[in-house]
């Protein structure tokens, strides 16, 4: 794209929301959505350091009329407690942004917040809206039963998160990963861990990315990404040639990495189809139960040698009578025993055994008097730390240390590797360009660049005053996307941006040969 006059465009912006609930339906709302102060929504994720992986929550921000001028003539029409408050204007509910330019549309879709009347008969009669999307829903929600993972790959971790999220995100996307992790999910608690949190010990284990983009449908695509992604690709989506609004360019201390200390944990498992151990036991605080009744009991699973040491847990075993459960009509087990009257009803968890446990005696209450779950444990017995630096840059910059844990990591050489990768691309200074701004509606290639790029997305700057060049293949990996859309139908578009590879192009040892080693061909991490 060369740099061009600037020549008008229209980018058609509209506003939707589900009044009707998720799936019924989108209501145009852009007669009510004010010009001022400027609706503004953003994706993506925050920043762009090497351990920067998994987006934060975007936000959407606007304000409705809540005057006589809106569509429906009436003052409190987005009020929720007034009498003329619209039908279905509530919390939670979907509103999306609809773009639509040269027969392309795009959606971004969020989900209602916060919302704010402005008070006052002599105020401006407005509702501030406050909107996040799918990764705020993840942020909140904490899956119940994710389930131990063995030998499996980044891409199938991340559908058995996503699987366990509720609302599901509208579509998913995710390339294969090329290694796999012999156990996943082993450490994540139950009911306490964050989706959000689980997808950064994901995208830590393998410096993969997940994250949500825009789409021409719904307006939410949930993607993993593995890191080979972008070492792969050397093509900028859109070129930029002196048709910026603002940006910034940046050489900073603070970008420089010349230690990398990875930690990666040290698993052992114990126990056979033919020989479970006994992963968790009630010794005190057993249930009683009622005649009748059902209680639920949940029980985290242990290393047995220390019982202080949480565990992770596959192959789990129904609790057998008498092996696994007994119950009495006594607590102290000398009255009639009603092993038999009770039913025990399993389900399990990567940490956890939950268990309903129903009394069908048709007098008795019962005491259990001895309690446990079997199967095969997995222990995580400490870590190994791999540590990478680089002597000169420690002593021209001074020591810039970078700690990761590689969660599902057990192979130490492959977490050597990325310490060294993420040594080799920031042990010297670069040029950075933080964020780059636009006018999208200032040109035709202008406005398809707004609707093309999301995030993960190459792109390549040229500029004539810093001599920024993407003539020889360079390139800028779109971390984040904020837009706004301002008074005389102005669509502002600003990328955070992160410079892609030094040396762009990579490909799988034994696949090609080309180049020379430590010359003009360098190693990846896989």
């Amino acid at each position: 794209m060369a740099a061009r006059t600037v020549t008008p465009v229209t980018i058609t912006i509209t506003y939707e929301m589900e009044f009707s609930g998720a799936g019924s339906g989108w209501t145009d709302i852009t007669a009510d959505v004010r010009i001022e102060p400027s609706p503004r929504w953003n994706w993506g994720i925050t920043g762009s350091q090497p351990t920067d992986l998994v987006a934060a929550p975007g936000t959407f921000v606007f304000a409705l009329d809540n005057s006589t001028g809106n569509s429906a003539g009436l003052v409190g029409y987005y009020s929720i407690d007034h009498t003329n408050a619209r039908s279905g204007f509530d919390l939670n509910i979907g509103v999306r942004v609809k773009m639509v330019y040269g027969g392309v549309t795009k959606y971004k879709k969020y989900y209602l917040r916060s919302i704010q009347v402005v008070p006052g008969n002599l105020g401006r009669h407005m509702t501030m809206c406050h909107a996040s999307d799918y990764m705020d829903i993840a942020a909140q929600y904490k899956p119940r039963s994710l389930a131990l993972q063995r030998n499996q790959r980044g891409d199938e971790i991340f559908a058995t998160i996503h699987g366990d999220i509720s609302p599901a995100p509208a579509n998913t996307s995710s390339t294969n990963a090329v290694s796999s992790y012999p156990y996943a999910l082993d450490g994540v608690e139950a009911d306490k861990e964050t989706a959000l949190a689980i997808f950064q010990k994901l995208a830590n284990s393998g410096l993969d990315r997940v994250y949500v983009q825009g789409d021409a449908t719904d307006g939410e695509t949930l993607v993993f990404e593995p890191h080979q992604a972008r070492l792969k690709e050397v093509t900028n989506t859109v070129n930029f040639d002196d048709d910026h609004k603002t940006f910034q360019t940046a050489l900073s201390r603070a970008r420089i990495i010349n230690v990398v200390d990875v930690g990666t944990p040290i698993k052992s498992e114990e126990g056979r189809i033919d020989s479970e151990i006994v992963l968790s036991s009630l010794d005190s605080n057993r249930p009683i139960i009622g005649v009748g009744e059902t209680v639920t009991v949940t029980m985290d699973y242990r290393d047995p040698d220390n019982p202080s040491t949480k565990a992770g847990g596959y192959s789990m075993l129904d609790p057998v009578a008498t092996t696994d459960y007994t119950a009495n009509s006594e607590s102290t087990g000398a009255g009639t025993d009603l092993t038999s009257d009770i039913a025990i009803v399993a389900t399990f968890t990567a940490t956890r055994a939950t268990l309903a446990i129903t009394n069908n005696h048709a007098t008795l209450t019962a005491y259990m008097t001895a309690l446990q779950v079997r199967g095969i444990g997995v222990f995580t017995q400490g870590k190994i730390h791999t540590l990478n630096e680089d002597a000169t840059s420690k002593t021209t910059y001074g020591e810039r240390l970078v700690p990761l844990t590689m969660n599902w990591q057990t192979n130490v050489n492959i977490a050597d590797a990325a310490g060294a990768y993420m040594l080799d691309q920031r042990k010297d200074p670069i040029g950075h360009i933080p964020q780059f701004t636009y006018v999208a509606n200032n040109h035709d290639e202008l406005a398809d660049a707004a609707l093309a790029v999301d995030i993960s997305d190459r792109i390549g700057i040229t500029e004539t005053v810093t001599g920024i060049s993407s003539a020889g293949g360079e390139g800028w990996w779109v971390q984040s996307i904020t837009m706004v859309y301002k008074q005389q139908a102005e669509l502002q578009v600003t990328y955070g941006l992160e410079f892609s590879e030094i040396f762009p192009g990579y490909w799988q040892l034994g696949a090609t040969a080309s180049d020379d080693l430590g010359v003009d061909t360098k190693l990846g991490f896989l």
